[in-house]
């Protein structure tokens, strides 16, 4: 049986957010990252932009100490249900557990 690997980062990470409010006060957020210490840098396209926050907090718990277990346990237990039954997996949490793949993938292709 091969042993669970942990998602690690390749050394540390630079974040950057950007916001821009128009002529409505409507204003519009972004979060790049750049990862120098990463084998495949590009410096002439450096900074990678997060869809949203879910992929920071991955980012962040990505240190080579938790495993996707402890993430999914992590994130699943933020619902606020206190009454939650661990033994049965529901709809909710099998997205919640597609999206949290998906999202390691892409932040494993792209930092």
């Amino acid at each position: 049986m091969t042993q669970p690997s942990f998602p690690i980062r390749a050394g540390a990470v630079d974040y950057k957010n950007t916001f821009t409010v128009d002529k409505d006060d409507i204003s519009e957020t972004k979060t790049f990252v750049r990862m120098p210490g990463r084998p495949m840098h590009n410096p002439k396209d450096e900074w990678f932009e997060l869809v949203d926050d879910l992929e920071g907090q991955l980012l962040g718990l990505c240190d080579g100490s938790v495993g996707v277990n402890d993430i999914m346990t992590q994130f699943a237990g933020m619902s606020g249900d206190e009454n939650q039954q661990f033994d049965k997996i529901t709809d909710y949490d099998q997205v919640l557990f597609e999206n949290i793949i998906r999202r390691l993938i892409r932040l494993n292709e792209h930092t």
